[in-house]
């Protein structure tokens, strides 16, 4: 059975690292990185000689001041902080080529494949270390485990320069002493939820049936269950072949407008595909990933099978609807249960056929940048 791998790789104290090494008379020292004299500044990251005090990234500089006096209060240089991250990425991608960016100083990749060139997942982990030490002076944790949510706490876990593997098979074992609120995506209300029923640290929900837990806690027990049961997102079954694409930000966005503006982008995407394969769909669905690792899919079924740029986008519209106010960081669209048809439109969608065929054949002669349409996105 082939097991599904990834790894996450999260920079130590990234902003306060950065600094240490321009200012090395400051090692050992509680550095804090926030603007000292803005009234509103919080801290964006403080060394592990600070955090003794009780100073953490979020906590307002002023609140960081009365509990480290004696701190090292250093304005952010974002210029600074971007130029040692994209070296960090480039130092990742000769390891992981395919990498992905959560932030400046974090990543995560599906490292599957990669197993026939490394002797072990230890030994990839040990040498990405390594070169990210030699060549930058920093130091990065890293966790590996079967899902990716899993895989960022075993990041955490031996904070800093650390390293955890998850063996497959072991998440519960590797979970049952996590605290709850430990788990990304718990926020208060839900702990002090969970924490109500008895439920503090995650092998307090061992004992609970899948429909228990949906039953007391709904989506977050939905959630939960996935967790430590190792399932990367829910899994869409059919007997079909399907059709997707999808978009990933480069930071979470909550902006409707600009979210259904990709998603006509991948209608088109998605229509043009089908058109050239002669088909409709009469299943089309949505693919949502929320901050951290949530994923979640929806799909409706017509009665009438589609495969023009406009139904598809409407469609996907109609079920992103429910989350327009949610912050996302990766949006698709999937088509599935296909009807072949030799007439691909009926007679009253003539205007549509139309349309569409001419810009087909626009793509396929100059390519799919070269073309756009006009829509009033509401």
């Amino acid at each position: 059975m082939k097991f599904q791998r990834y790894l996450h790789v999260d920079a130590d104290m990234f902003f306060a690292a950065i600094e240490l090494q321009v200012h090395p008379e400051w090692k050992n020292k509680p550095v804090i990185i926030g603007h000292p004299s803005h009234p509103r500044s919080v801290v964006s990251t403080a060394s592990y000689e600070a955090r003794k005090y009780g100073v953490h990234s979020g906590m307002p500089v002023k609140t960081a001041v009365k509990l480290c006096p004696e701190g090292i209060f250093v304005q952010p240089d974002h210029a600074l902080y971007n130029q040692f991250s994209h070296k960090m990425f480039e130092l990742f991608k000769r390891y992981v080529p395919d990498i992905q960016a959560m932030s400046v100083d974090e990543g995560f990749a599906d490292i599957s494949s990669l197993m026939l060139l490394y002797e072990s997942e230890e030994v990839l982990a040990i040498r990405l270390k390594e070169e990210i030490h030699s060549s930058l002076g920093l130091t990065v944790s890293v966790g590996i485990a079967s899902t990716r949510l899993l895989a960022k706490i075993a990041a955490g876990r031996h904070k800093p320069d650390g390293l955890s593997i998850v063996i497959p098979g072991n998440e519960k074992a590797f979970l049952s002493r996590v605290a709850v609120a430990k788990i990304p995506g718990i926020g208060e209300k839900t702990q002090a939820l969970l924490n109500s029923r008895g439920i503090v640290l995650m092998q307090d929900l061992y004992p609970f049936s899948l429909k228990e837990i949906v039953h007391l806690f709904g989506s977050t027990g939905l959630y939960l269950w996935n967790v430590y049961h190792a399932k990367e997102e829910e899994v869409i079954c059919t007997k079909n072949p399907s059709i997707s694409r999808e978009y990933t930000f480069e930071e979470n966005i909550s902006d409707p407008d600009k979210i259904k503006k990709v998603l006509m982008e991948l209608s088109k995407d998605i229509g043009f595909s089908l058109r050239q394969k002669k088909t409709k769909a009469f299943t089309l669905g949505i693919k949502l990933r929320f901050p951290p690792f949530r994923t979640i899919t929806r799909q409706s079924t017509q009665t009438k099978a589609v495969q023009s740029d406009l139904d598809l986008y409407h469609f996907a519209c109609v079920l992103y609807q429910p989350y327009i106010k949610q912050s996302i960081r990766l949006i698709g669209i999937f088509v599935s249960n296909f009807n072949c048809d030799e007439e691909l439109y009926p007679d009253e969608e003539e205007k549509t056929e139309l349309l569409d065929s001419a810009m087909d054949s626009v793509r396929n002669k100059f390519g799919k940048s070269k073309l756009k349409r006009l829509l009033e996105i509401s």
